[in-house]
């Protein structure tokens, strides 16, 4: 059942609101008039008479609402009513706190203004006003001695080099614009008799901002009389000039008068401190109705917070026990078990706050018991949902061809499907979640791919894919694993992903498919020398046939052909057995620096007119590398350098370690003529050669031997000109 209460405002709420507003207005503009501190304020008997009856109309008020407030307050405490105790102390605790303190402010108040105003109009200040206008009067006078002073300089220089004479004439200016600069002026004016005025200024002055000097002043300087003028100018500033007579100059005499240009700011601040002496000075004068004033305001400040506290005691005596009865009364219905009951309080405060917690409590705990079954039946059906979603990945593991393992961050198996454990030839599933993976791949046939995983584990967090062998059931089985870092939880270390794919039968179906293409090229290539030789052996016959004088040179002729067609055939069956009978790779820990060298070594004094650099980063860590196929590399690429040069040019072998990727790459370039851009992705291949000659071997050797060390080459072309050889290889993590 809801309850319903209002807190009605009272007509001493209206009263204090237009007491506080008149009260805020005469404060207001007597801080405004304070700021300006004029003497015609402090003078006013019109606001001095109107704060003396704000202090009366506050006072009347105060005593009204007190005696109200008692009379009221003695009669709820004779009826009984809920709360008047309560308010009693509260009134009786509000207006202790606020009287004493009041009294003590007014009295500590009115002793720090009159000590304030002792030290506003302290000798001290006195002095220093005086000694501000002394400061002001000796910077003017400073400004007019020097304006005579080199007045007087310009003018004795001007008769001493007779510039005023017609003949000299032309010089006066460049004289005036020299003494200008010599002597820091900023005006200088020539009155030459009758003729018009000279007039040469400073470039920070312009001849439109400066008045002419009055001709009276022009006649007094004629006469012998000191003649002195400040004048404002247009663009800020002041202009102080002084006149002489220029000596044996003719009747009249010439006049010449100097300025200087007092800034802007200097001229502003000798205003200010003028005019702030004459402000002082006045109030000075008016010491005693500036105390009377601020008293009053004191006063007024004063009366006004004993009026507040006593107004504001009578308001949060009854905002605050109405609301707690209410309270009360509905802590009573729902202890009752009526959690419908509702409060509905038109207030903002603290009490606001608390019924409205209050109201949120009873709805909350009426939705309690609606939500509680929602939230299971939501619950139960996501739990369903991620049954079902576990169910199916587990059915997806299951019945998919590739392996599939997962690790956690410790090392753990946490998941692992069938097909993984036929590939590792576990016969317990089950058993081996939750072992490590060390225990799990703890047979000698599983070494090679559990160096894979460790590698992967503690290296570089990249996708990486290895190819391994397992031995099971005495045959052995080629597998793919491709690793993959699983995300960080937390702080914990990553995991990994293993996916494992038994990829024996499809090499074994690329190995038939390449032997049959090498077959194919192989036919082909021998099939090639056997023309020639064919065409030999039938010329050799025809002439035998024929008897010819010429037998003897072309069986010479056919031999030769034939003996040299054998022999690239015999070079093509070498290249052929290299390429398919290279040595499995043998690593071991080697410094792939001295290899190179090694290899550079063999050409000492082959190719005089071929250049070796070398460029190595350093230091060289050991890598694992087979150092006699690492060297055969560096020879074939070496070999199709130096035929590309033609035996001239230069070599330039440079390693660099690629920390990111955990490689270390090995660069060979030549300055030869390149290699056209639509060949250098088949340059790898078997039995493709840019040469005439060549067998197509060389390259694919390299390919595989690099490949062989899970390294990588590509081609590239050599700036500005030649072929680079690029060779990744990864190092030991």
């Amino acid at each position: 059942m809801p309850v319903r209460f209002r807190l009605r405002g009272e007509r001493v709420l209206v009263l204090a609101l237009v007491t506080l507003l008149l009260f805020l207005s005469a404060l207001y503009a007597v801080i405004q008039k304070t700021e300006e501190f004029s003497p015609r304020f402090f003078t006013n008997t019109v606001l001095l008479t109107v704060l003396g009856f704000l202090n009366a109309i506050l006072l009347l008020a105060l005593l009204y609402i007190l005696f109200r407030a008692l009379i009221r307050l003695v009669a709820e405490r004779r009826r009984g009513t809920l709360g008047s105790q309560f308010k009693t102390k509260l009134v009786v605790i509000f207006l202790g706190l606020t009287l004493i303190p009041s009294i003590l402010l007014l009295v500590a108040s009115g002793k720090l203004i009159e000590h304030s105003l002792k030290k506003w109009f302290s000798p001290a200040v006195d002095e220093m006003v005086e000694v501000g206008q002394d400061i002001l009067d000796a910077s003017s006078q400073r400004y007019r001695e020097e304006a005579f002073h080199f007045a007087r300089q310009v003018a004795e220089g001007l008769a001493a080099d007779r510039l005023l004479s017609p003949s000299r004439r032309r010089r006066l200016r460049p004289a005036m614009e020299s003494r200008l600069r010599e002597f820091h002026l900023d005006l200088i004016v020539v009155h030459a008799g009758g003729e018009a005025s000279i007039t040469v200024v400073r470039s920070r002055m312009s001849l439109s901002t400066v008045d002419a000097l009055p001709w009276d002043l022009v006649a007094r300087a004629q006469g012998g009389k000191p003649a002195e003028r400040a004048d404002e100018v247009a663009g800020g500033g002041m202009v102080v000039r002084a006149a002489v007579a220029v000596p044996d100059s003719g009747e009249p005499p010439a006049v010449v008068s100097v300025g200087y240009l007092v800034p802007e700011h200097l001229v502003a601040l000798n205003r200010r401190l003028a005019r702030s002496a004459e402000n002082y000075l006045q109030t000075k004068a008016l010491k005693s109705p500036i105390q009377r004033s601020y008293y009053l305001v004191l006063s007024l400040v004063t009366v006004l917070v004993l009026f507040a506290s006593v107004w504001v005691s009578l308001v949060l005596a009854r905002r605050i026990t109405v609301p707690i009865q209410v309270l009360a009364e509905g802590t009573r219905e729902v202890a009752a078990g009526n959690l419908d009951f509702h409060l509905d309080v038109d207030t903002d405060d603290e009490f606001g706050i608390l019924v409205d917690s209050f109201n949120r409590m009873t709805s909350d705990l009426r939705t309690a018991k609606e939500g509680e079954q929602r939230s299971l039946e939501a619950l139960t059906a996501g739990n369903r949902e991620l049954a079902e979603r576990r169910r199916y990945m587990e059915t997806l593991l299951e019945n998919i061809s590739p392996g599939v393992v997962s690790i956690d961050g410790e090392g753990r198996v946490t998941i692992i499907n069938r097909s993984a454990c036929t590939i590792l030839d576990i016969h317990a599933q089950d058993k081996v979640m939750g072992l490590r993976v060390d225990e799990v791949l703890a047979r000698p046939e599983h070494r090679e791919l559990r160096d894979v995983i460790s590698e992967a584990r503690h290296g570089s967090h990249g996708t990486r894919q290895r190819q391994v062998t397992l031995h099971a059931e005495g045959r052995a089985r080629t597998v793919s694993a491709i690793l993959s870092p699983l995300p960080r939880v937390a702080q914990d270390a990553p995991g990994l992903i293993v996916v494992l794919e038994d990829v024996t039968d499809l090499l074994r179906a690329e190995k038939i498919a390449a032997w049959q293409e090498v077959a194919r090229r192989l036919a082909h290539e021998i099939k090639n020398p056997l023309t020639p030789i064919q065409l030999s052996a039938q010329r050799i016959a025809k002439k035998f046939r024929q008897g010819d004088a010429d037998l003897e040179r072309v069986v010479e002729e056919g031999t030769e052909v034939i003996l040299s067609e054998v022999r690239g055939v015999k070079r093509l069956l070498d290249e052929f057995s290299r390429f398919a009978r290279l040595p499995a790779v043998q690593p071991v820990p080697v410094d792939l620096h001295q290899v190179i060298d090694q290899a550079i070594a063999l050409y000492d004094g082959l190719h005089p007119h071929v250049t070796f650099t070398r460029d190595y980063h350093d230091p060289q860590q050991a890598m694992e590398l087979d150092p006699e196929q690492m060297k055969r590399v560096c020879v074939n690429l070496f070999d199709n350098a130096i035929e590309a040069m033609e035996g001239r040019g230069i070599i330039s072998v440079r390693t660099s370690h690629l920390a990111e990727s955990h490689t270390l790459r090995m660069e060979i370039s030549d300055d030869g003529p390149g290699i056209p851009e639509g060949d250098r992705e088949r340059m790898f291949l078997p039995y493709f050669s840019t040469k005439r000659r060549g067998t197509g071997l060389g390259l694919a050797i390299v390919n595989r031997i690099i490949a062989d060390h899970h390294g990588s080459v590509h081609v590239e072309m050599n700036e500005p000109h030649g072929s680079r050889v690029v060779i990744d290889l990864p190092t030991v993590a």
